[in-house]
């Protein structure tokens, strides 16, 4: 992964380690095999922080380019991989030692101006699960247009969504409701509007999907559950408004 080597050779060996990202980020000094060096953490992060800056000694801004200072599917990948090791607490320390949260925060303004949501969506659950008075991260996780910005990803789905990331997706919203502050009540109503009209978007394509064979039916029902868990949990809150959001309601542990 060094930042010697070819662009192709660095990018395979991304997403070969954001496709383990689950098993990666499992995995924590004490869960080593005895006599493995626990340092080969910290030289995989370091290693994987190479990955997304170019070789030359000025950034490349032609986004075409796989070296460039922003590629969309590259850095889509990356992101998905420190979105999934943020959730751990070792990773997070080391994540956050390295550089990674403040590269993430780099890549905000052009995320927000991409059309397509995926990367928005995982640096708005890395933000989510950072303390917002960590000094290296200049953006709290409970800004409200982070949380406009998760409203705005379950309005688009219906039209434009890989069914792999919607698990995550609800991982995200349910972490942004968890803050400290909640989510304001018009915000929860529109929340659950668009997440109720995303589950009926993926009931009506349910049956299409499995025929046309994106997906298979087994993997398209375990997604549409977890969508509609979330669903069924909005509708508790806002019918129970005394509940506390992050007590019982969405952002809880017990979800």
């Amino acid at each position: 992964m060094g930042p010697t080597r070819p662009h192709r050779v660095r990018h395979a060996a991304l997403r070969a380690v954001s496709d383990a990202r689950a098993d990666l980020a499992s995995i924590t000094s004490g869960s080593m095999p005895q006599g493995v060096d626990t340092g080969l953490l910290d030289e995989l992060s370091r290693a994987l922080f190479t990955v997304v800056y170019p070789n030359d000694d000025q950034p490349i801004h032609d986004n075409s380019r796989p070296n460039a200072s922003f590629h969309y599917t590259r850095d889509c990948c990356y992101a998905r991989l420190i979105f999934a090791l943020a959730m751990n607490d070792e990773w997070h320390e080391r994540l956050t030692r390295d550089g990674h949260l403040t590269r993430c925060t780099s890549l905000v303004n052009q995320a927000l101006e991409h059309e397509p949501w995926v990367l928005r969506c995982y640096l708005a659950g890395i933000f989510a699960f950072t303390d917002p008075s960590d000094k290296a991260l200049p953006l709290s996780p409970v800004q409200k247009k982070w949380r406009l910005c998760v409203r705005t990803m379950w309005r688009e789905l219906p039209t434009s969504f890989s069914i792999d990331v919607l698990p995550d997706l609800v991982t995200v919203t349910r972490q942004h409701l968890r803050g400290d502050n909640g989510v304001p009540d018009n915000e929860l109503l529109d929340l659950a509007r668009d997440v109720h009209q995303a589950v009926e978007s993926l009931e009506w394509k349910q049956a299409a999907w499995a025929c046309l064979g994106i997906c298979s039916q087994a993997d398209f029902d375990a997604v549409l559950r977890v969508v509609q868990a979330l669903d069924v949990e909005l509708c508790q809150v806002i019918e129970n408004p005394e509940t506390s959001q992050g007590d019982s309601g969405p952002g809880s542990s017990g979800s």
